[in-house]
C-alpha cells in the first residue's frame, strides 16, 4: 500500500533513520517499493506502488499517493509539448511547475493525495484532494515540518502521546473532524486543503483550502432533460476513471443500492464486466446484478477478534463497525489477487429520495444561513453516531467522511485500495442542481441515469454487533471497564451495557469502546 513521508527544516538533518524505519513499516503492509530524496535540509520519502509515482521535473520533486483520474489527458498534453514528462509524478510536476502549485492543483482530478518539494524556493507543499478519500497529517518534529499520509511519533511512554479528548469525540460523533488526530502535536488536513511550509511561513506553516463546490443557482423546469444526460455521463465517466487507473485486478463490492448503481455504470468498463465481491454475515447475502463473476467474502462472530487485532496496528483507530466488512473486504480480495475495490459508498447519500435528503439540504442551503458553530456543536452532541454536521466535507458535498475515512484505514493496513467513484464531488454538486419543480423524480431520474433497475433496493450490508455482543462476542464486553479505567470513568460505562441487549445505538457505542481498547493495548 502506497505512503508518503517528508520533512523540510530551516536549519538541521532531517532525522532520517527513524523516517526510513517508519517508510518500512507503511511498505511492509503491501507490495510497495521504496524510493527517497534528500538535500540539505529536507527528506522526502515513498513507499510506491507504481515506481512512476516518485519523480522530479523542472525544480519540483512530486511523491503520490493515487494517480488522478485525469492522467490520460495531462500526459498526453506533455507529450504534445514534448516536455520529456513521462512517469505520473513528472506529468504532476510538469503542469505544477508550469501553472505555478496553486493553479496547477486545479488540473488534478480524482482522489490523489500528494507532497511536493519546490527546490527553487525551499518549500514544501502538502496536500489533500477534494473529497479527503486519501489522509494527509502534519507536525512539527525535530526543529521542521513532519507531513505524511501517516505520522507517528516515538515517545518514552506508551501512552504520552495519545490524546485522550480527542478519543472521546471518535467516540462520540464516530470520526474526527479535521484538524483532531488521536497523536498530541499532530493534526489532519481536511479535505480539499493543502499545507505550504518554508522557512519564510513560521513553524506551524500556512493552511488554506486549495477548491471548493462553487455555488450554482438549480436550474429550472426545461434543463431536465440536460441534467440527466449530464448525470449520466458524469456518472459512467466516474466509475470508468476509476477502473482504468486500477488495471484489471478491480471489482465491485455490492453492499447496497448505490454499489448496484456502480455495477450498472460500469457495464461498458474497458475489459469488460467486473466480477463482484459479495458481503455474507451469518448467512445473509445481497444480490450480484449483471454480475460476470460472484465473489462472497464472509463476516462471522468467529473472526471479530482476528479483526480487532488488526486494525489495532494502524497509527490511528478506527471506531466504525463497518470497518469489520471492509476488512473481511480486503482479505477475501487478496486472496482473489484483487488490489482494487469500486464502491458506491457515498453516493447511497444523495440518492436517497427522503425529503430531508442532501439534495433537498442543497438546495434550502441557498436561501437559508449556515448554521453557527455553537449549534453545529449542540447538533453533533445530540447525534452519537453521525459525522459530524459541522465538517466541511458533509455540509457542503454530504459525503460521509467517517465511511471515506475507514475505508483507507482497513486500505492501508491490508494493502487493498477502496475507490468510490460515485462520491465524486462532481456528482454530489450535479445532483444538488436538479431542475426545479421536479423533486419527485429526483431519486428514479438518478438511478436511471446510473442505469441501475427501477426496483433496486435500498439494502444495506449491516453487522448484527448488538446480537453478537450480548452472545458469543459477550467476551468483549465483560472486563471492558476495567480495562479503560485508568482513561476514563468506569461508571458512565454501566448504563451503556445495560442497555447493550435491546440498543443497537449502545451496541455500536461499545463496540468502539472495545476498538479503541484494542487500539490502546497494541501501543
Amino acid at each position: 500500500m502506497s505512503g508518503i513521508l517528508a520533512w523540510a527544516g530551516p536549519d538541521g538533518q532531517p532525522p532520517v533513520p527513524a523516517l526510513r524505519a517508519r517508510l518500512r513499516a507503511i511498505a511492509h503492509r503491501g507490495p510497495a517499493a521504496q524510493a527517497e530524496h534528500s538535500a540539505d535540509g529536507i527528506w522526502l520519502g515513498a513507499a510506491l506502488e507504481d515506481s512512476g509515482d516518485f519523480g522530479s521535473f523542472a525544480g519540483l520533486t512530486v511523491a503520490l499517493d493515487g494517480h488522478p483520474s485525469n492522467l490520460r489527458t495531462l500526459t498526453a498534453e506533455q507529450d504534445g509539448r514534448e516536455s520529456g514528462a513521462t512517469t505520473p509524478a513528472e506529468v504532476v510536476a510538469a503542469v505544477l511547475a508550469e501553472l505555478g502549485v496553486e493553479k496547477g492543483l486545479h488540473r488534478l482530478e480524482g482522489t490523489t493525495a500528494l507532497v511536493i518539494w519546490d527546490a527553487r524556493d525551499r518549500t514544501l507543499w502538502a496536500v489533500r484532494d477534494r473529497v479527503g478519500a486519501r489522509p494527509m497529517y502534519a507536525a512539527s518534529v525535530s526543529g521542521g515540518m513532519l507531513v505524511g499520509s501517516e505520522i507517528h511519533l516515538p515517545a518514552a511512554d506508551a501512552h504520552s502521546a495519545v490524546d485522550f479528548s480527542a478519543l472521546e469525540v471518535l467516540t462520540r460523533v464516530g470520526v474526527l473532524p479535521a484538524p483532531l488526530c488521536t497523536q498530541t502535536g499532530v493534526e489532519r488536513l481536511e479535505a480539499a486543503s493543502r499545507l505550504r511550509w518554508s522557512a519564510k511561513s513560521g513553524p506551524a506553516g500556512d493552511h488554506a483550502r486549495w477548491w471548493d463546490v462553487p455555488e450554482v443557482v438549480p436550474g429550472r423546469g426545461g434543463a431536465l432533460a440536460l441534467w440527466v444526460k449530464s448525470l449520466e455521463y458524469a456518472a459512467r465517466m466516474c466509475v470508468r476513471h476509476a477502473y482504468v487507473g486500477s488495471g484489471s485486478t478491480a471489482a465491485v463490492w455490492v453492499e447496497d443500492a448505490s454499489s448496484v448503481a456502480v455495477l450498472a455504470a460500469a457495464r461498458h468498463p474497458v475489459d469488460g464486466p467486473l466480477p463482484a465481491i459479495v458481503v455474507e454475515i451469518e448467512g445473509f447475502a445481497p444480490p450480484a446484478e449483471g454480475a460476470r463473476e460472484r465473489i462472497v467474502a464472509r463476516l462471522g462472530p468467529d473472526q471479530l477478534h482476528e479483526a480487532l487485532d488488526e486494525l489495532a496496528a494502524h497509527p490511528e483507530p478506527t471506531t466504525d463497525p463497518d470497518a469489520l466488512v471492509y476488512w473481511a473486504l480486503a482479505r477475501r480480495a487478496d486472496a482473489a489477487g484483487i488490489t482494487t475495490i469500486l464502491t458506491g459508498r457515498g453516493a447511497d447519500a444523495w440518492l436517497d429520495p427522503a425529503p430531508a435528503s442532501p439534495i433537498a439540504r442543497a438546495r434550502a442551503r441557498l436561501s437559508s444561513p449556515a448554521p453557527t458553530e455553537p449549534e453545529l456543536q449542540r447538533i453533533a452532541a445530540a447525534s452519537p453516531t453521525q459525522p459530524p454536521p459541522g465538517s466541511w466535507l458533509n455540509r457542503r458535498l454530504y459525503l460521509p467522511e467517517r465511511a471515506l475515512r475507514t475505508a483507507d484505514v482497513v486500505g492501508a493496513l491490508t494493502g487493498t485500495r477502496f475507490v468510490a467513484p460515485l462520491a465524486d464531488p462532481r456528482l454530489a454538486h450535479l445532483g444538488s442542481t436538479v431542475p426545479i419543480g421536479h423533486h419527485p423524480a429526483i431519486a428514479p431520474l438518478l438511478w436511471a441515469a446510473m442505469g441501475a433497475s427501477a426496483g433496486t433496493s435500498g439494502h444495506r450490508t449491516t453487522v448484527p454487533l448488538r446480537s453478537w455482543l450480548v452472545g458469543p462476542c459477550r467476551s468483549l464486553v465483560d472486563g471492558l471497564a476495567d480495562r479503560l479505567a485508568p482513561f476514563m470513568d468506569p461508571t458512565s460505562l454501566t448504563p451503556l451495557i445495560a442497555a447493550l441487549p435491546r440498543s443497537d445505538a449502545a451496541a455500536e457505542r461499545i463496540f468502539a469502546l472495545i476498538a479503541i481498547s484494542r487500539w490502546l493495548d497494541a501501543r
